[in-house]
C-alpha cells in the first residue's frame, strides 16, 4: 500500500477480496481460483487511486490427486476367480459396474478375462468402468 490509497487487486482479471492488515499492507485472495491439471498462469495486478499499477505473473503447476478407489473394487485376479468359480458372467459384469476396478486393464488382461469365460458384456462393463469421468 502507498499514500495514494487502497489498491484495487485483480487476479486473472477478476476482482480479488481484500482486507487491510496495517496502514501499509493488505491481504488479498481470490475464492475460488480454479486450476486445471498442469501449468496454470496467474496474473496479479494491483492499482491505486492514482492509477499506478504493479503486476506479478507466475505459474502454478497443479497435479490433481487420483480419484479414490472404491475399497470393494475388483482386481483382475478377482474377476478371473469369480468366473472360474462359476459366478454367472452377468453377475460379474454387475459387480464391475457397481464397484469399479482397482486396476487399469491392458489388452493382455482383457484376453485373460475372455479366456476365463468373460463375454462381450463383461468386457463392455470393464471398458465403461475405466472410461473417463467414471
Amino acid at each position: 500500500m502507498d499514500g495514494a490509497g487502497i489498491p484495487v487487486v485483480q487476479i486473472n482479471g477478476s476482482p480479488a477480496n481484500m482486507r487491510p492488515q496495517t496502514s501499509q499492507a493488505a491481504e488479498f485472495w481470490s475464492d475460488p481460483l480454479p486450476l486445471q491439471a498442469g501449468s496454470n498462469p496467474i496474473r496479479i495486478v494491483a492499482s491505486n487511486s492514482a492509477q499506478v499499477e504493479t503486476k506479478l505473473e507466475l505459474s502454478v503447476h497443479y497435479k490433481p490427486k487420483a480419484a479414490p478407489v472404491n475399497p470393494r473394487a475388483l482386481g483382475k485376479d478377482e474377476i478371473i476367480s469369480l468366473l472360474q468359480g462359476g459366478v454367472p458372467v452377468t453377475h460379474v459384469a454387475e459387480l464391475v459396474s457397481d464397484r469399479g476396478l482397482k486396476f487399469t486393464p491392458t489388452p493382455a488382461d482383457m484376453n485373460d478375462i475372455r479366456a476365463a469365460g468373460g463375454t462381450a458384456d463383461l468386457i463392455q462393463a470393464i471398458q465403461q468402468a475405466v472410461a473417463p469421468g467414471k
